[in-house]
């Protein structure tokens, strides 16, 4: 049970902390700004506060909040004890000056005294001492704290191993009878006349326990006869006589079981979440816990409801028969509206914005209304499932994937110009005919640019871009990231981030690097594998700009899979990195998720991190062929902002600060990282290029200085520093090698052309080898295009078409080997 203990005790820690100081052990104006302070910050001491409270406390309570789940007490029933004899010996004891402790630590103690149950036998219970709390304010603390130590004796019954039923003796409650092992986290119970059903909202399963011959010994009541599977988080149970019947909370189900067998009979979707389950006249009623309703199935004019489909981000979708014209169509209804209004802006914004998007590829809306302050809309009904439903059946085939996402695309394309995002791509919301045609639904969360601003997160945690799962604001490039990260699982069957918990994988989002497809399916094509990286760039802006845009690549990619792929617009995206996720994520970040959980109270507070990334990018090309898309990763900037830089300076790196721009990746191919106050690029392969652009120099006339020495490798390599890069398609390079030649050429959408073609330098002008520093002077200027190095002038040559562009570093191999190249001292001027 470590797994929710330590959850658990986390919550307690703050319960009790808020309850003896009188305040929150982290303040923010914002629920980020407590998210932050909760993983980064360390809360002051609670004697700080309330010097008379005794100083063990603080340990005590220090402990229980550590950031490392694994530094907590292994089990809450640990923590209330610690919290409990702590107080008891600080009211025991002498203090420092010879004083009693204080008298409300006296009182809190006195007023309840709890003995945590965990075994079948009872365990006595000792009467409270009948000390009266202090009526000064020092000591109101005292029954705040009493009555989170009864529910933190609960709660750790709850979570102890083994102990599913749990019992506690005092006097508010009065006596107690025994405890019985259940299983996992019971939620709910229920007597059917012959036996004792339990929920285990944990362990997603349902428990049949003996319930006869109680007064026997040895006591045979409490023993499981079986325990069944059910879905996820049951939380309501209910028997007919005939049949048992559970409510699950997180997918909001309501299955019917065989209680002999544990078969399931039936599953029927529920309207919004389930808290509870009433079998009452007949009738199962539904507690709904965000609606604050009992709901059972609606009732549309002009439409019969056939069957459930599904539940969508706003409500239920039914399939059913609309009266005038005759047609079946997908029902959408919202449940409870009038308990939210937010709930019932987001769902009328939904008809709004699908009324205003008539496109091949997005689900038609045919009419929407309200009923009984119910509002619903009725739409196209398709028939052919979702691409989640295909994905689950395994990974899908490159070129039907990529024909759905390419139509969704352009669907989204469509959208972002008329001004809408939709803000929740996913394959679940991507709808299939019978014909295989993809169609785009459910706009529950879309928005407007200008109403897209920050806020919470909303959206599923899974795709969401980092500047969703940060709460800012989100553009059509956001639904690209969405859409690419839908296209890894469709080729895949897998997500490129995972983790324990929603947040856990919004915090992968924000800071792991973006995995290959490729790595997990060798069939999908190196050029649609680097797409994908591109289109989940970290920063919004170094993606591909547009859906359209994307939507070509694809088709691109797919149709020449070993040729580059060539952006058309004229903007430098930076693109992520391709690193296969290896490392969890509790290793990168300090990242402490805390649930409390309690019987008379419900808690829930889910922390995580928003980490702000940008900086540079990296790419990786081929020799003599068409270079695929560029590789890059987008950066956490941990430096503070820059200072002013002199007249005319542009950029000066001299790599002291690691990620001070200039991005890294590593794969198999190489790497490029911060090493030793330098930039260090590493080569594997023959024919194998690696870019680092700045991100920093947007310019077609400039100056650049920078040293390079190549530490280890063949004689056929090259060194080089780039001006006007937009992106491994279009540049212009100024090379060194090993053997002592040197090179200028440039790229102009893939074409090459070659101004100087590894001529030698003149006597010994450059060093040959190994462990040789080179001086680079390079001049972009106009047409002019002029290369020095080590002091002296190599070459020139006329660039027809100037163009502005970022500075790069670039280390390559034309023979087989390992390179390793590291740059310094960059400098960047005007001329």
């Amino acid at each position: 049970m470590r797994n929710i203990s330590y959850r658990i005790i986390s919550s307690l820690a703050v319960m009790i902390y808020e309850a003896l100081a009188g305040q929150l052990p982290f303040r923010s104006e914002t629920a980020m700004g407590f998210i932050q302070k909760h993983l980064v910050e360390t809360p002051p001491p609670i004697t700080t506060l309330k010097p008379d409270l005794p100083s063990d406390l603080d340990s005590v309570i220090g402990t229980a909040l550590a950031k490392d789940k694994n530094a907590r007490p292994a089990r809450a029933s640990e923590f209330v004890r610690a919290v409990r004899e702590t107080l008891s010996a600080s009211a025991a004891t002498v203090g420092h000056a010879g004083m009693a402790a204080p008298a409300s630590t006296r009182a809190a103690v006195g007023a309840l005294t709890v003995r945590e149950r965990t075994g079948s036998t009872a365990v006595a219970q000792p009467s409270a001492p009948s000390v009266a709390a202090p009526k000064s304010a020092a000591a109101g603390w005292a029954v705040p704290l009493a009555l989170l130590l009864v529910v933190g004796a609960s709660v750790a019954a709850v979570a102890a191993a083994g102990v599913g039923l749990f019992a506690f003796r005092n006097q508010l409650f009065g006596p107690s009878v025994a405890v019985y092992p259940v299983g996992d986290s019971p939620r709910v119970a229920l007597y059917d006349g012959k036996t004792v059903w339990v929920a285990n909202a944990l362990g997603n399963s349902v428990a049949q326990l003996q319930a006869s011959g109680c007064d026997q010994s040895p006591d045979p009541c409490g023993q499981p006869f079986a325990t069944y599977p059910v879905d996820v988080l049951p939380i309501g149970l209910a028997h007919d006589g005939h049949s048992l019947w559970v409510a699950s909370a997180l997918h909001s189900t309501l299955t019917q079981l065989d209680p002999q067998s544990g078969a399931a009979l039936a599953e029927f979707q529920l309207p919004n979440v389930p808290s509870a389950l009433l079998l009452a006249r007949g009738s199962l009623w539904t507690a709904n816990q965000f609606a604050n309703t009992l709901s059972n199935a609606p009732a549309v004019p002009g439409f019969t409801i056939l069957g459930v489909a599904g539940k969508g981000g706003m409500g239920v979708v039914y399939k059913a028969e609309q009266a005038a014209p005759r047609r079946i169509v997908a029902l959408k209804v919202l449940r409870g509206a009038s308990a939210s209004p937010e709930s019932l802006a987001n769902f009328r914004r939904e008809a709004q914005v699908i009324v205003a998007l008539e496109h091949p590829h997005i689900v038609p809306l045919y009419s929407f209304g309200e009923h009984e302050g119910a509002p619903y809309l009725a739409l196209r009904f398709i028939g052919g499932g979702s691409v989640a439903d295909r994905i689950a059946q395994g990974p899908i085939n490159l070129s039907t994937a990529a024909r759905w996402v390419a139509a969704i695309a352009e669907a989204l394309d469509f959208a972002h110009q008329r001004g809408i995002v939709h803000r929740d791509i996913k394959p679940s919301n991507i709808l299939l005919d019978e014909r295989s045609n993809a169609y785009l639904g459910d706009f529950g969360i879309a928005g407007t640019l200008a109403s897209a601003s920050s806020g919470p997160p909303t959206g599923s945690a899974a795709y969401m871009p980092p500047e969703q799962g940060r709460g800012e604001s989100v553009d059509g490039r956001g639904d690209i990231y969405a859409l690419a990260v839908t296209l890894f699982e469709m080729l895949t069957g897998q997500k490129p981030y995972t983790a324990e918990t929603a947040l856990g994988v919004i915090v992968r989002h924000l800071n792991d690097p973006i995995p290959s497809a490729r790595a997990l399916n060798s069939n999908i094509p190196p050029a649609v594998d680097k797409l994908i990286q591109w289109s989940m760039a970290k920063d919004a802006a170094s993606r591909p700009q547009t859906a359209a845009e994307f939507a070509r690549l694809l088709r691109q990619a797919v149709a020449r899979p070993h040729e580059s792929i060539r952006a058309a617009t004229t903007s430098a995206p930076t693109v992520a990195a391709s690193a296969a996720v290896t490392v969890p994520i509790e290793k990168k970040s300090n990242v402490g998720l805390w649930i409390g959980l309690a019987a008379a109270i419900g808690l829930l507070c889910v922390i995580g991190l928003a980490v702000t990334l940008g900086g540079g990018a990296i790419a990786v090309a081929l020799f003599g062929s068409p270079t695929p898309i560029p590789k890059a990763t987008a950066l956490p900037t941990t430096t503070p902002p820059p200072t002013p830089t002199p007249a005319g300076q542009l950029l000066a790196d001299d790599f002291s600060v690691p990620r001070s721009g200039f991005a890294t990746a590593s794969d198999a191919d190489g790497s490029v990282e911060y090493a030793d106050g330098s930039l260090r690029i590493t080569v594997n392969s023959k024919g194998i290029e690696w870019f680092s652009p700045s991100g920093r120099v947007d310019a077609a006339d400039i100056v650049i200085e920078a040293t390079a020495k190549q530490e280890s490798g063949p004689a056929l390599t090259e060194m080089a520093v780039i001006c006007r890069w937009r992106d491994n398609a279009n540049y212009t390079a100024f090379a060194i090698s090993a053997d002592g030649s040197y090179s200028i050429w440039q790229k102009r959408e893939g074409t090459t052309t070659r101004f100087v073609d590894w001529n030698p330098a003149p006597g010994s002008l450059l060093g040959f080898g190994n462990g040789i520093t080179h001086h680079f002077r390079i001049i972009c200027n106009g047409p002019l295009l002029r290369m020095e190095a080590d002091g002296s002038a190599l070459a020139e040559a006329t660039d027809p078409n100037p163009i502005s562009g970022d500075i790069a570093l670039m280390a390559g191999m034309r023979e087989e080997g390992q390179l390793v190249v590291t740059f310094d001292d960059v400098k960047v001027t005007k001329p």
